[in-house]
């Protein structure tokens, strides 16, 4: 295996002058041998002048002063090289020149130097064991795919070699599941983190054909010389699968992702995001980010947890920005792009300020970033290319705000002919109430005023005992405007200008607060 031209530097530093001298008897580790040079290193105070009166004076020769040392000097004599043992047994002129040399008042420190054995040292090659290792050109390039851009890549293997190999951190990988019963994986698992949101089950596992989660995880986990794919960035890590993806995604859903296992998860890593259509805008709803927030604050024991996003895959298209995904946007999260193998950002990359870090990958796109997965087919409405927020989708399930305990939220939610299904992530105050009701889109609640905004109302009215307020969950932002509302901000005595393209003030809508 070729090395990276950085571990080359750290680890070529020391040249070997003779051969391999260790001696093992026995199976016994022995001290080497040790070979003597024919060079001091000797301290002298008083200058270059002093140094060079006290070397001439007993037969050496100043060769300089040693590294940035002000006071030490390579005093070289041209006697040849004696063996220890052979200056031991006859008290040669070589120990007589070490003993000479400490009897001059300006000398202190004097040493005889001996030639080291050391070894280079670098991580095996894991070719033979791990097939791909050699092909992931992103840890360890070699030229598999661009020769004008050898040795781009993460450069792991010098941290390797210091010891950081994800030992002792769990990473959380959020996604569609993670199979984790794999030969690459299981090893690192942690069940007891590990959760089941769209069924609401402890096993992660992703349903068939859906293996973007398990990637994701093998990239960071993937065990090293077992014969199996190629190797994790931080092997000796641990994981934990946190199915998100591929059922209904709901603010609830999300925030209970984010939050789960808060104290033992030391890094959540989500490859997902709103659409990369270039006119969906997206991010966390109230719980979400409120579950962001209190886990840079509050994780890890008050350590607080470190959130990753992917940046997105809509580069290609003219008008997507990862200004645009308020997950990545988010100040408790950190935004990652991708730079591709020829050394520039990927074809699919998105540009944004929010950015942080890059990681490299194919300059291809790929399934980098899923999209939120909706209970209805895609709703967006799309006029003249101008960005239009979807027709939310709403489920069965609010997402409550109750003082007073669980029983106070029993009592509520049945109350209004809710079932509590518990505290949503690590919310101590925060129920996710669940009715029978059917889906209703927002067009429909409006026209018709169904019992979905009749709900709404009853909830808030508890507002008036001071026992919770409610936020209700749908797939996409939420400005949680409501609350606002009901404490008389409503905009009233604000002005706003509009510049833009004109206002149609006689709109129905518009006109009376023209």
């Amino acid at each position: 295996m070729t090395s990276s031209l950085f571990l080359l530097a750290l680890t070529l530093t020391l040249s070997i002058v003779a051969a391999d001298i260790s001696a093992y008897i026995e199976g016994q580790a022995q001290l080497p041998v040790a070979v003597l040079t024919d060079s001091w290193a000797v301290e002298v105070h008083g200058g270059i002048e002093a140094a060079n009166e006290i070397a001439e004076r007993h037969g050496f020769t100043n060769m300089g002063r040693v590294g940035a040392f002000a006071n030490i000097y390579h005093f070289k004599m041209s006697s040849s090289i004696h063996n220890i043992n052979e200056n031991i047994k006859s008290g040669t002129e070589v120990q007589y020149m070490t003993t000479a040399l400490k009897s001059e008042i300006k000398v202190g420190y004097v040493q005889q130097q001996s030639l080291h054995n050391w070894e280079k040292k670098y991580i095996q090659p894991t070719c033979q064991t791990d097939p791909l290792w050699c092909s992931q050109w992103t840890v360890n390039n070699t030229g598999q795919t661009n020769e004008t851009n050898l040795y781009l890549d993460l450069n792991a293997e010098p941290a390797w070699i210091q010891g950081y190999t994800g030992n002792g951190i769990l990473v959380g990988v959020v996604d569609d599941g993670v199979q984790h019963n794999h030969t690459d994986l299981r090893n690192n698992y942690v069940s007891a983190s590990s959760y089941n949101f769209n069924e609401n089950i402890s096993d992660p596992s992703p349903p068939s054909g859906s293996s973007h989660g398990t990637a994701c995880a093998g990239e960071i986990v993937m065990a090293r010389d077992n014969n199996v794919c190629g190797v994790g960035v931080a092997y000796n890590a641990s994981v934990a699968g946190l199915r998100l993806l591929g059922g209904d995604i709901t603010d609830i859903t999300v925030s209970s992702a984010l939050s789960y296992s808060r104290d033992n998860i030391d890094i959540y890593s989500n490859s997902w995001g709103p659409p990369d259509s270039g006119f969906t805008i997206g991010g966390p709803g109230y719980l979400s980010s409120l579950a962001l927030k209190e886990g840079a604050e509050m994780g890890r024991n008050g350590r607080g947890n470190i959130v990753t996003f992917a940046a997105g895959n809509g580069g290609g298209f003219e008008f997507d920005t990862c200004a645009a995904d308020g997950y990545s946007q988010s100040i408790y999260a950190i935004s990652v792009g991708a730079y591709a193998q020829n050394g520039a950002p990927a074809s699919y990359d998105e540009k944004c300020s929010a950015k942080q870090t890059v990681a490299l990958r194919e300059n291809t796109r790929t399934t980098l970033t899923l999209t939120l997965s909706i209970v209805a087919a895609d709703i967006g409405a799309y006029i003249e290319g101008q960005a239009q927020l979807p027709v939310a989708v709403f489920t069965d399930s609010w997402a409550v705000e109750v003082h007073g305990g669980i029983e106070a939220a029993n009592e509520i939610a049945e109350r209004h002919g809710f079932t509590n299904m518990g505290r949503v992530g690590a919310f101590a105050n925060i129920y996710h109430f669940k009715m029978s009701s059917f889906i209703h889109s927002t067009n429909e609640n409006v026209e018709s005023g169904t019992e979905v905004q009749y709900m709404r109302t009853a909830l808030q009215s508890e507002i008036k005992n001071n026992t919770g307020q409610t936020n209700e969950t749908n797939l996409y932002l939420d400005l949680n405007a409501e609350p606002a509302w009901i404490q008389g901000y409503t905009g009233i005595g604000i002005l706003v200008g509009v510049v833009d393209d004109g206002v149609q003030h006689t709109h129905t809508d518009l006109r009376n607060n023209y």
